[in-house]
């Protein structure tokens, strides 16, 4: 067999592939997408930011004011920036 009907029978094979739907993602992708967190955005109430204006005077660690508002440590140092709050 020479390569031109090597590829041609390749060629030939992955399009029966598509046309009948038997294709797959790349399995990374597939695990990514599989693994992938959803984000609810969760709004800042007024005792959230009383907490942590309060826990910021007391010079607590950031992580614990973050643990504490049940939020990632970098929308706390964002709402304390915004706040003009400083951080420990």
């Amino acid at each position: 067999m020479d390569r031109l009907s090597t590829a041609r029978r390749f060629a030939k094979n992955v399009a029966d592939v598509f046309e009948m739907g038997q294709y797959r993602l790349d399995t990374n992708v597939t695990r990514r997408m599989r693994m992938a967190k959803k984000v609810k955005l969760q709004s800042w109430t007024k005792e959230d930011v009383r907490t942590l204006k309060t826990l910021a005077r007391e010079k607590r660690k950031t992580t614990v004011i973050a643990r504490t508002l049940k939020r990632s440590i970098g929308a706390t140092y964002q709402k304390a920036m915004r706040l003009g709050v400083t951080l420990g």
